[in-house]
């Protein structure tokens, strides 16, 4: 077994009330749509190049608000979470889990210009949003949770797209 997949494992068969919380507070039902917005503002300003590879260039030079409201991206600000909601929610389950994030990562690699290590641009702002959609249910147990997890998340997705990328020879444009 996968060294990352074992550790999931472990926790999965060792789940805290804290845990089970923190997954549960994660639903979308419990996201503020305001903290959305701002993550992927804070991406975007500082990731100037995520407005070609994920095309908003026609928000570029809108305004923060204009930019919050942006059906496209909202709507992959959502996919993005709900991905992430998915993939806790099933850690218990590290083989489906892994596959969702395969599958994520080796389709990212067909993004045109889009590095594995873009993927990390997302960490401390999913942080970020975690605390604040939690606020004073935020507890030190559940922020070690929450950054082994997202670790583990974003390693297994830079490992595949890299993977893929190696398998298309690289032809992403990047």
């Amino acid at each position: 077994m996968h060294p990352t997949r074992k550790c999931i494992a472990n926790h999965g068969g060792e789940q805290s009330a804290e845990w089970r919380r923190a997954i549960i507070l994660m639903n979308p039902r419990f996201r503020p749509e305001s903290v959305l917005g701002q993550l992927t503002r804070v991406l975007l300003q500082s990731n100037e190049q995520f407005y070609d590879v994920f095309n908003f260039s026609h928000v570029r030079m809108a305004s923060k608000e204009e930019q919050m409201q942006d059906e496209r991206i909202t709507k992959h600000a959502e996919t993005v979470m709900k991905m992430l909601d998915v993939v806790i929610s099933n850690v218990k389950d590290a083989d489906y889990m892994f596959q969702l994030l395969q599958k994520s990562g080796t389709d990212h690699a067909h993004r045109s210009h889009f590095r594995p290590e873009f993927f990390w641009k997302i960490e401390g702002p999913f942080l970020y949003a975690v605390k604040e959609i939690l606020q004073d249910r935020y507890t030190e147990n559940m922020d070690q949770i929450y950054r082994v997890i997202i670790k583990i998340v974003l390693s297994t997705l830079e490992e595949s797209c890299r993977a893929e990328l190696a398998r298309i020879g690289g032809r992403n444009g990047s």
